[in-house]
């Protein structure tokens, strides 16, 4: 089960959430907080140079428990960035990633990277972009299929 508090004030998060139990549905993940804020301060200031950060998770240093921060006004879909991120809270949960909040630096299947190691080279980053784009197929496949059963029931006017 997953525990989602919404903190975040201009965000529609209904939509977020809805997403985010969507791509972590086939988890078997044990009793998970995420908690979600906006902050595009902080986003800012960990973005690398040439690539702008458009959410983070990271644990909150309690067990099974996760901050996610997002942007006010991300240029990416919501779509894409919760499914982005619940790879990560996957990868955090099963213990394949790893971060140490003081240096920075992430371990990866127990292999150590720097802090400042190239965004689109990590690992778990590539694994977190072929992840979104696999939930986000099927989720489209999904939202496509309920609307074939609902034209079916209701008419080709229903959406």
């Amino acid at each position: 089960m997953i525990a989602i508090n919404n903190l975040t004030k201009k965000m529609d998060f209904g939509r977020a959430e809805e997403l985010l139990r969507f791509a972590l549905s086939d988890h078997p993940l044990v009793d998970v907080t995420l908690n979600v804020t906006e902050s595009d301060k902080t986003l800012d200031r960990l973005s690398a140079p040439g690539y702008e950060l458009q959410a983070l998770i990271y644990p909150t240093g309690s067990p099974h428990s996760y901050n996610l921060i997002v942007r006010t006004r991300p240029d990416t879909s919501l779509e894409v960035l919760m499914f982005h991120e619940s790879v990560h809270l996957c990868q955090f949960e099963s213990g394949k990633l790893g971060v140490d909040m003081k240096s920075g630096k992430y371990t990866w299947n127990g292999e150590e990277y720097p802090a400042d190691f190239p965004y689109l080279s990590r690992p778990w980053e590539k694994e977190a972009i072929n992840g979104q784009a696999a939930l986000s197929k099927e989720w489209n496949a999904m939202k496509k299929s309920v609307c074939r059963v609902r034209k079916r029931l209701f008419g080709k006017n229903a959406k």
